[in-house]
């Protein structure tokens, strides 16, 4: 990589990519900062809804049998937790894991 991050960049961001050269982020955090609110809410939404769906994908593999619905439950339990799915969905219909 090449410029070393700053302390003082590091407590106020954090790394936020860990194979992002130091001055790259920053001008990537410039251009993200200049964009309009719904620009940016836009680009959030694009990165969950890509998210989910590699997410689904990962677990249509792992679980070839399940409808769509099962799969989404599964998707559930790994985000809220099982016990929090179950109290809004209710009881799980498969026995995928």
């Amino acid at each position: 990589m090449g410029t070393q991050r700053t302390a003082l960049n590091s407590a106020q961001m954090g790394i936020l990519a860990r194979d992002t050269d130091d001055l790259a982020e920053r001008a990537q955090i410039a251009i993200l900062k200049a964009l309009p609110t719904w620009k940016r809410m836009e680009l959030l939404d694009d990165a969950c809804t890509t998210t989910r769906t590699v997410m689904m994908a990962g677990l249509r593999s792992r679980f070839p049998g399940l409808s769509d619905a099962d799969l989404h439950r599964v998707l559930m339990d790994l985000l809220v937790g099982e016990e929090t799915a179950e109290r809004i969905w209710g009881p799980r219909t498969h026995s995928g894991r």
